[in-house]
């Protein structure tokens, strides 16, 4: 909810170094071992780290959608992942252990007894 807002608030650099300095906060449970000082340790940085992914996926997004666009078309792409589940498909049709797998009821039942 709030990364949303920070992604509009601050640079890519202050999200980064922010990120890493609120990790330190862990170092709370290496002076008191105790699982309440590792929560609050650990608080502020799990809150902020969905602004991190946020922030860092969609730089890699920005950045590499371009080139990816400029060296691949849509045809070839799709093309490559249907060869892909072709070949899963025949995997899958061809595995003996797929063919012969139990029933899930009798599997089930047999777990339960």
């Amino acid at each position: 909810m709030a990364a949303p807002r920070f992604l509009k608030l601050l640079s890519m650099r202050t999200v980064l170094v922010g990120s890493m300095w609120l990790s330190l906060g862990l170092a709370a449970f290496l002076a008191r071992p105790n699982v309440f000082v590792l929560v609050a340790g650990a608080a502020p940085f799990v809150f902020f780290n969905p602004t991190v992914n946020a922030m860092i996926i969609g730089y890699r997004v920005a950045v590499v959608a371009g080139v990816l666009l400029g060296s691949f078309s849509a045809r070839a792409t799709v093309t490559v992942l249907l060869a892909g589940f072709v070949v899963l498909s025949v995997i899958t049709t061809a595995s003996r252990s797929i063919r012969a797998a139990p029933p899930f009821d009798e599997v089930t039942g047999a777990t339960a007894t």
